[in-house]
């Protein structure tokens, strides 16, 4: 049976590890819970490429960022949005428990300079991140959207929307 360690496990397996969710860096909530009857709807704020509580990946994709540079901004952007997901099933449940939770979308924008033919490519990186941690439950529909610019310069922000079960 599938624990939030197992959920871990996988991703240091990935050499990854699962970051503290960030407190909001300005006027909003990190996630809001609504329950419903099939379990908690959480919706994760954006959130950006912070490591450490300070930003990383700055820059316009395709100008400062390249390819190479946005996929890691994306695995770090989705390991935020798991973090906050985490810190979620704690306020739901009293513990954390990812192994609980389904991604169900992500929202992926990234600045990018007009014509940056690799979104797909960038946005991958974090999807295939959110099946690695969660495998069958990290399957999601997504939207993704190049923009000419994000907040403090980011060059990627993910929202999310899991369901979490009781």
């Amino acid at each position: 049976m599938p624990t939030h360690e197992s959920v871990l496990a996988r991703l240091r397996v990935a050499g990854l590890d699962l970051p503290p969710a960030m407190p909001a860096v300005a006027s909003y909530v990190p996630f809001v819970v609504t329950q419903t009857a099939h379990g908690a709807l959480v919706h994760v704020a954006g959130q950006g490429p912070f490591r450490n509580g300070k930003l990383d990946y700055v820059g316009r994709i395709g100008e400062t960022i390249n390819a190479d540079q946005a996929r890691a901004s994306a695995r770090l952007v989705t390991l935020n949005v798991l973090a906050q997901a985490a810190a979620a099933t704690q306020t739901i449940l009293g513990e954390p428990a990812l192994h609980r939770a389904h991604c169900l979308r992500l929202g992926i924008f990234l600045n990018c300079i007009d014509g940056f033919a690799a979104m797909d490519e960038v946005a991958d990186a974090a999807s295939d991140l959110i099946v690695t941690a969660l495998s069958a439950k990290g399957r999601h529909c997504r939207s993704v959207a190049g923009k000419p610019v994000l907040p403090m310069q980011t060059s990627v922000e993910i929202d999310g929307l899991f369901l979490v079960d009781r």
